[in-house]
């Protein structure tokens, strides 16, 4: 689902290793129109937690947005998805 005109939309997931011991986000940012803005993803060693993971995935969202300066007056609107 696109987000509104005014806005991007930030898409987060997060995953546990099947053994348990370390877990990733990743987050990706995209356009009304759905044109690519920008990713990112990280693995965390030792947490497993998804709850936990998928806060720190939109953090990661929101270092995309902050990082990108996608607005001249530094106002930005966002929607994020994540699973949980």
């Amino acid at each position: 689902m696109p987000p509104p005109e005014d806005c991007v939309k930030i898409n987060v997931d997060a995953a546990i290793s099947r053994w348990g011991n370390k877990g990733a986000v990743g987050a990706v940012c995209h356009t009304v129109s759905g044109e690519f803005v920008a990713a990112s993803a990280m693995v965390w060693e030792g947490l497993s937690d998804s709850a936990t993971l998928e806060a720190l995935g939109c953090n990661e969202g929101l270092a995309i947005a902050m990082g990108c300066n996608m607005s001249e007056e530094g106002v930005l609107s966002l929607v994020f998805k994540s699973s949980l």
